[in-house]
């Protein structure tokens, strides 16, 4: 059933047997497939404990599971990771504000969680996309000017 704006809802019909074993599948491939709601619990963990080693395991391990090749290709993969990524921490609105893509102080980051609570940890993430020649050194640059540069305090709208 579909919802339509009016509070009335729709049945959704499928087209054909080969759509209908199709989705069958897709729906039980989602329901068994827990292990990936492990990864996303993992994830935001360590994003807010600063455990680097732990977030990049448990990035690695969504990545494994669920993205493709054709997802990131292309000139800015950077925006395909903001957007998963502000889909893995969405479910963390009660306890941090979400925010993507905005100007603070020196620049314009990718996703802020702004704790709600004074004492809770915030997270700022930027992501670069690296050419393979650039390796360790675009990296220690990246995170040189991101210690250079001082953030302005956010607070929780």
């Amino acid at each position: 059933m579909l919802p339509e704006k009016d509070g009335d809802a729709r049945l959704l019909a499928l087209t054909n047997a080969e759509v209908r074993l199709m989705m069958e599948k897709l729906i039980k491939a989602w329901f068994n497939s827990m292990s990936v709601a492990g990864f996303s619990r993992d994830f935001r963990r360590a994003l807010v404990r600063g455990e680097t080693a732990a977030l990049n395991v448990a990035m690695q391990n969504i990545a494994e599971e669920i993205f493709c090749f054709f997802d990131v290709k292309g000139r800015e993969p950077e925006r395909f990771y903001c957007g998963f990524t502000l889909g893995l921490l969405v479910d963390m609105k009660e306890s941090h504000c979400l925010k993507s893509s905005r100007e603070s102080a020196l620049g314009r980051y990718d996703v802020m969680l702004i704790p709600r609570h004074r004492g809770d940890p915030g997270v700022v993430i930027e992501f670069k996309s690296l050419n393979a020649d650039e390796g360790e050194t675009g990296l220690e640059e990246t995170a040189a000017a991101l210690a250079r540069s001082r953030r302005g305090t956010m607070r929780p709208s």
